[in-house]
């Protein structure tokens, strides 16, 4: 009898910790590295559209630059 109840004990204080300690703990994790992974996927895009209308301001830039105005000589 003393055996089972041991046992029952052991079952117990091992539900009580996974339940309330391990089970939350670890869905904390995986929710806080799910969203870390969606701003760095945001900041990718962002980065890319940064760099992306940079090169376009650049090569009109450097299009004005190579262009020389004709002038008349009399």
């Amino acid at each position: 009898m003393g055996f089972l109840i041991k046992w029952l004990l052991i079952i117990g204080v091992c539900y009580y910790i996974l339940k309330y300690f391990v089970f939350p703990t670890l869905r904390v994790t995986i929710f806080t590295s799910h969203k870390m992974r969606e701003m760095q996927d945001k900041m990718r895009d962002m980065e890319q559209k940064m760099n992306q209308t940079q090169q376009q301001r650049t090569s009109t830039k450097s299009n004005k630059e190579d262009y020389i105005d004709y002038e008349e000589v009399k």
